[in-house]
């Protein structure tokens, strides 16, 4: 009777340390599974929308309203929109928050002057001012990732209307352990005259390499304040 306690206690204890084991396994290959599966997804990260069929305006009417602010003050501007829709150019869309976080900057100033200024509204902009500003968000030629990578300092290109020049530098991230796999972004700059860098003031894009029917966009993030901290001292007039 004692020898086949025994031998049943050995047997129970037998079966729990094999179970222990199939469950450790398990757990192992549930790991190196789900640890693919999370690196396959970064190595694989877009960070575009791909193709539009249609030009850069109706791309930008087409996104719900996200972008209503920059498509009226486009519109206030003599030209830029007919030059956009004729594409051959690199379109650096802002999201209406772009614009909400200048004018509230702005207008707080405006607020704080003896006496106290009016607020100002797109419709209310000096037109002359944002023809200067919004000419430096559309560049003359087309410009996706692939052609800025390859330059490792970035490029000076030039705005359409007034050959002002603007810095581009390409960014990918790594993630997961693969030197290429994290999102790729562009840095936008606005080199305010200067070969200095210290001097610039850039904006990071959110989105990239939107192909319309014959242009480029790329979108800004909605952390951009419109005219890349220029609007207090040329608006507030």
């Amino acid at each position: 009777m004692i020898f086949n306690t025994k031998n049943r206690m050995m047997i129970k204890n037998n079966k729990k340390r094999y179970y222990n084991i199939l469950l450790a396994i398990g757990l192992i290959i549930v790991t190196i599974v789900g640890c693919e599966k999370m690196d396959d997804t970064y190595y694989h990260f877009e960070n575009n929308l791909g193709n539009f069929n249609g030009n850069a305006i109706e791309y930008l009417q087409s996104r719900g309203g996200g972008y209503d602010s920059m498509l009226y003050a486009i519109s206030r501007v003599t030209g830029l929109e007919d030059s956009i829709i004729a594409g051959g150019g690199t379109v650096f869309a802002m999201p209406n928050a772009s614009f909400t976080l200048a004018l509230e900057n702005l207008n707080k100033v405006r607020q704080r002057a003896i006496p106290p200024r009016a607020p100002l509204s797109i419709a209310t902009l000096d037109s002359a001012e944002l023809d200067t500003l919004m000419y430096r968000y559309v560049i003359g030629g087309l410009f996706n990732t692939d052609s800025i990578a390859q330059f490792a300092d970035g490029l000076t290109v030039e705005s359409l209307k007034y050959d002002y020049l603007m810095q581009l530098q390409y960014f990918h991230n790594s993630s997961s352990g693969y030197q290429e796999g994290g999102p790729e972004y562009l840095e936008y700059s606005d080199r305010n005259e200067s070969i200095f860098e210290r001097y610039w003031v850039e904006a990071t894009t959110n989105t990239v390499d939107i192909k319309t029917n014959n242009s480029y966009v790329h979108i800004l993030s909605p952390g951009h304040g419109f005219g890349f901290g220029q609007i207090v001292t040329r608006m507030n007039k």
